[in-house]
């Protein structure tokens, strides 16, 4: 028996009794790593990886059929773009058209206007001119028509009438300064002869001398008085 140091308390073995040391523990054993078989796909499934024929023949026509559909819609917007270049092209014209025709209408009011104005103002002297001879001829003064033109228009017979009365005691005070200078001896001298172009002797005639001149002008209203004059001796 081998000499075995004894440890205080612990008891002493009987020399027949054998000690046994404990066994050391057992290790643990680890079964090795089962790798599966590889899964066997059923009857008429596709491998993982791969596209059934039906679908990728699908897939490729629905390709072609946007490719076809991206091309007409380009094609679409191309026609589109054409269209909206066209209607810009048209609509600039249309308003160089209207810009035209705008000043042309502007131009041709003012004419319109103008002659409109010169007319109405030929209408006024008309009615003046009426209104002087039918007051000369209320004041039985027929001597006051070789002076119309000299007489201002207004559109008051009362006062035009004040005015012509002027001129008829102004011309009375020239007559009787005459009689005094003739009585006196002072005889005035002769006034120039001027040759007059001969003038119309028809109302026809008159019309065409008097239309000769410009609408507004004084040589008009210088040939409207003179018709006047014209017309008033045709009446007496």
């Amino acid at each position: 028996m081998p000499n075995e140091e004894l440890i205080p308390g612990q008891p002493v073995p009987a020399p027949d009794q054998q000690i046994t040391p404990d066994p050391a523990p057992a290790e643990p054993v680890v079964a090795p790593p089962v790798t599966p078989a590889p899964a066997t796909p059923p009857a008429g499934s596709t491998p993982d990886g791969f596209v059934e024929k039906g679908r990728f023949d699908g897939a490729i026509r629905k390709i072609e059929e946007l490719t076809i559909a991206s091309r007409s819609h380009a094609e679409e917007l191309k026609a589109k773009d054409l269209e909206i270049e066209r209607l810009t092209a048209s609509l600039s014209s249309k308003d160089i058209e209207k810009t035209v025709a705008v000043g042309e209408r502007d131009k041709n009011l003012e004419t319109a206007l103008t002659e409109n104005q010169a007319l109405l103002t030929e209408v006024q002297q008309l009615r003046a001119y009426k209104m002087k001879v039918e007051t000369a001829r209320e004041m039985g003064r027929p001597e006051l028509i070789q002076i119309l033109d000299k007489i201002p228009d207004l559109a008051d017979a009362e006062v035009l009438k004040s005015v012509m009365a002027d001129f008829v005691k102004f011309r009375e005070d020239g007559i009787k300064e005459r009689e005094t200078a003739l009585l006196s001896g002072i005889t005035p001298p002769a006034p120039p002869i001027h040759n007059a172009p001969e003038k119309p002797t028809t109302g026809e005639g008159w019309s065409a001398y008097v239309n000769k001149f410009p609408i507004g002008s004084k040589e008009r209203q210088a040939a409207f008085d003179e018709w006047g004059d014209w017309q008033i001796a045709q009446a007496k």
